[in-house]
């Protein structure tokens, strides 16, 4: 499981390294009475580009299960898109270190935990933080954003086999924007913001050919 990405192709693989290019995305957010209130909505964002993944220790299947440690270095190009046009907003650099834990047999039982930090050019923070003087307020000050630091946050998430083709998956999100570039900025409100999620995934087919090391 990748935490930083929804979707990854892997390009090159070795017991240490891996290269691959990953995708991930954001969700719109519509402006209500809160403090983007009168100010274009928030598109859909994408995030595209290369990540090298170093894998500090993996112990491989044992009679215990398996335990991998990782550390993960994407860069990604970021856009925003209403599905009619294409905005090119900059990029970010998101290094992560992540740890699984695998239990051998059936049902199978995983859980992984990450730390992750995010570094964004100026282009993706203004479309965050910026408030143009056109939608300055008593209330709400033109503000210029800045590139820079972004946010740390934590994920914890579990995964059990409920049955061979169905899993449940539970994830608990800790995002801090304490100390980022941007936090004196009038659309920043809270400095830490919890999340959790409930999933389920059903795997209608399967491939012939099963992974190499038994994982999945």
């Amino acid at each position: 499981d990748d935490p930083n990405s929804q979707a990854r192709a892997i390009a090159v693989e070795t017991p240490r390294y891996e290269l691959d290019v990953s995708l991930d995305a954001g969700y719109s957010s519509e402006s209500s009475e809160n403090a983007r209130a009168g100010m274009p909505d928030l598109d859909t964002t994408l995030e595209i580009g290369p990540q090298l993944t170093i894998n500090l220790h993996d112990s491989g299947w044992t009679e215990e299960g398996r335990r991998r440690l990782r550390v993960l270095l994407p860069i990604r190009e970021v856009g925003a898109t209403n599905f009619k046009s294409y905005e090119h907003l900059g990029y970010i650099f998101q290094p992560a270190i992540t740890y699984r834990r695998q239990w051998p047999g059936s049902p199978r039982t995983s859980y992984s935990t990450t730390l992750a930090s995010v570094w964004a050019t100026e282009g993706v923070q203004d479309y965050y933080y910026q408030v143009d003087p056109t939608y300055a307020t008593a209330t709400r000050p033109a503000y210029d954003a800045k590139g820079g630091y972004l946010g740390t946050h934590l994920q914890i998430s579990g995964r059990r086999e409920i049955r061979p083709d169905f899993h449940l998956f539970l994830t608990y999100r800790l995002r801090s924007l304490k100390g980022s570039s941007n936090d004196d900025s009038p659309l920043h409100q809270e400095d830490l913001t919890h999340a959790f999620s409930v999933s389920a995934v059903w795997t209608l087919m399967r491939s012939d050919r099963r992974a190499q090391d038994g994982d999945q």
